[in-house]
């Protein structure tokens, strides 16, 4: 489990504040631990394939007033079949004090013209121009923190490739 947030400030360096090490079976935590305070986590999920190969997945939660609820995603699993490979953001917070911006990443699996859309409320704060990517190679778009109020955000990935069109939505929030 991973620290996101002190306040209303985004941490630089994570910190891990608790780890489960060597757990087999399912459990349930009380909640508690050194340096587990109000704010925003990531917990980190790692699980053993029957190939040897391990599957690792990040779940972003809010503890608040003692309680962790989850958040929307922030990181979609990879997928080999889909139009889209990967798509995730780097962190299910940005801004803050720092103004740290928020960054989206994809990959895809075939090339494709691809658009993103911002949304908050429902309307749209920033949109990118449609664009054909090649497949393979990973990119990456910033989006400012600057002028953006607090609250949650959505990110949407459009790629279209003849008939065919992928899309998905991640979640984070503007501290």
């Amino acid at each position: 489990m991973f620290r996101q947030t002190k306040g209303r400030r985004s941490i630089t360096k994570l910190k891990r504040v608790k780890s489960f090490r060597s757990r087999k079976r399912s459990f349930t935590w009380n909640g508690r631990g050194r340096g587990v305070r109000n704010g925003y986590y990531v917990v980190r999920f790692r699980t053993g394939l029957a190939d040897g190969s391990a599957d690792l997945r990040r779940v972003a939660v809010r503890r608040r007033g003692g309680r962790f609820r989850v958040r929307p995603a922030f990181q979609r699993t990879d997928s080999c079949t889909n139009l889209i490979g990967s798509f995730r953001l780097n962190r299910p917070v940005f801004g803050g004090r720092q103004k740290r911006a928020l960054f989206a990443s994809f990959r895809l699996n075939q090339p494709a013209d691809v658009k993103l859309t911002v949304t908050r409320n429902g309307k749209v704060v920033r949109t990118t121009t449609r664009k054909r990517y090649t497949a393979g190679n990973g990119r990456t778009i910033r989006v400012t923190p600057r002028t953006r109020r607090r609250g949650d955000y959505r990110v949407t990935i459009s790629a279209e490739r003849g008939s065919r069109t992928a899309t998905s939505t991640l979640t984070t929030r503007r501290l």
